[in-house]
């Protein structure tokens, strides 16, 4: 990805946008995982129930402890 492909990825982000980045094998839907009304569209998309979760990619667990917290 380039450097200006990165930079409007993260702004839509920022501003609630869902957003297809590349993975191995496939591009993969992603969003801001603080961004609760970005979440549920995401769920939506993915026509996935809300109890079934998401998968958080983060590169340290300093991103996220604020999503583990109340979690065994």
């Amino acid at each position: 990805m380039s450097s200006a492909e990165i930079l409007n990825a993260a702004e839509a982000m920022r501003r609630g946008g869902i957003i297809a980045y590349p993975t191995k094998g496939v591009r993969g839907p992603g969003c801001d995982p603080f961004n609760e009304q970005a979440v549920l569209r995401l769920l939506a998309l993915k026509q996935r129930e809300v109890e079934k979760g998401l998968i958080v990619v983060a590169a340290s667990f300093v991103q996220i402890n604020a999503l583990l917290a109340g979690l065994d």
